[in-house]
């Protein structure tokens, strides 16, 4: 359920409140009094690779929750010689490492470059420990993100919070008074019914509106770059698109593409979306909203 909180000095929305600021109360239908509700925070999953005070890198999903758990990170030397590369994959993190041939360049694979490095590809953030200054040298993982937790306290616009129910706090029938308190806030009582059955659901006959950005990879010399990964994600959430007579919401889930021998890529995405788009082989990112019509990415104004 949904709550609007004031701040009780002025009656303002309470914007910026963690779950430790707040007291839930709940009393079902036939009830007498009101039982405590345990309120937590949304947390964002994370992993590390490296070591040391001044050689690990934490890299956190952007976005909190137990989605997040499902991302990896992992560590390639690969042969031959060429500089520091992070890469996405859908939700894997590849990093390789810099290495002249096939040896790893301390220089260049620091705890700080590797992070700047993983942080460029977008839905991620990464922080080096310490000063930074120690490398990365071997080979690491995939080590899987931990600690994302969806939470059951979250503010979705200012001073509107959404308060998740469990099935053992909604299995009886009838009013259910919720009291949300706290001592920065005026304390709100709200009403709802639970009711044992619900409507059957609708079926969407208005699939959302689809499109496309493409273009063309180069490197420095003119050849086209095959295996660039192209990746989109929509830049806000809740992204709700009405294109016919349904509405719809649109996930934060990564969309990703790779360059084809002729450099070429083309990403399929719904039309209207506004997206964060990024390409770590050219350090490329930049936000659009998707035309109607296939449009080359470079076009796009």
């Amino acid at each position: 359920m949904t709550v609007l909180l004031e701040r009780s000095s002025d009656g303002s929305p309470a914007t910026g409140l963690v779950a430790s600021d707040v007291l839930a109360d709940l009393k079902k239908a036939g009830s007498s009094s009101f039982v405590s509700k345990a309120l937590v925070d949304p947390a964002q999953a994370s992993a590390q690779i490296g070591s040391g005070g001044n050689g690990t890198v934490t890299v956190s999903v952007d976005t909190a929750g137990e989605g997040g758990n499902s991302w990896t990170v992992e560590v390639e030397v690969p042969t031959g010689t060429q500089g520091l590369v992070a890469n996405l994959l859908g939700q894997d993190i590849v990093v390789e490492l810099a290495v002249n041939a096939g040896v790893p360049d301390p220089v260049q694979n620091t705890a700080t470059l590797v992070a700047a490095a993983i942080s460029l590809l977008g839905g991620v953030t990464a922080q080096a420990s310490g000063t930074g200054a120690d490398s990365l040298s071997g080979a690491e993982g995939p080590t899987t993100f931990t600690g994302g937790d969806d939470g059951n306290f979250r503010e979705i616009a200012s001073g509107t919070y959404a308060i998740a129910l469990d099935a053992t706090e909604t299995d009886t029938e009838g009013s259910l008074d919720v009291r949300v308190s706290g001592a920065l806030i005026r304390t709100t009582l709200i009403t709802a019914w639970v009711a044992t059955s619900a409507p059957d659901n609708p079926i969407a006959t208005n699939p959302p509106p689809m499109s496309s950005v493409f273009g063309f990879i180069y490197a420095s010399d003119g050849d086209p770059v095959q295996g660039a990964a192209v990746s989109a994600r929509i830049l806000s959430q809740p992204t709700v698109l009405h294109p016919q007579e349904e509405g719809m919401a649109l996930t934060t889930e990564l969309v990703t593409t790779k360059t084809d021998a002729t450099g070429f890529f083309n990403l399929p995405l719904v039309a209207g979306a506004q997206v964060d788009v990024f390409i770590s082989a050219a350090g490329y990112r930049r936000t659009v909203t998707v035309p109607t019509t296939p449009t080359n990415l470079f076009d796009i104004p």
